[in-house]
């Protein structure tokens, strides 16, 4: 991430030199949110009676979630669709499932919600 910081030794532009400290703090609560979920969800699947490990891995995960498929040896990738609210964010921020199952060396299974009765 790259942030630019307008600085003219004025009381506000101090204040932006705080940003700093801010953003680590901020980066390290959304890690530690996401470590639990991901312990959570390896922990559900050890209850399930599966072998689970987890990995946080940064990037775009179209690219990281094949590369790692790769680099274990994975037969098969399941990912889960997201369902965005139009075509015009599905064109602006892409499918990670399309492009994963587009990439991918292995078998793809791309997981939906159920529907609702």
């Amino acid at each position: 991430m790259k942030i630019l910081i307008a600085y003219d030794g004025s009381e506000c532009a101090e204040a932006a030199l705080d940003l700093k400290n801010e953003i680590e703090e901020e980066n390290e609560a959304e890690l530690d949110w996401v470590r639990e979920i991901v312990d959570r969800a390896a922990r559900r699947l050890s209850a399930a009676g599966l072998a689970a490990t987890s990995v946080i891995k940064t990037g775009d995960p179209r690219r990281v979630i094949v590369e790692e498929a790769e680099h274990w040896g994975a037969d098969c990738i399941f990912v889960g669709s997201h369902r965005f609210g139009n075509r015009v964010e599905r064109f602006l921020l892409g499918s990670v499932s399309a492009a994963v199952a587009a990439r991918a060396h292995c078998s793809v299974e791309v997981t939906r919600e159920p529907k609702a009765e």
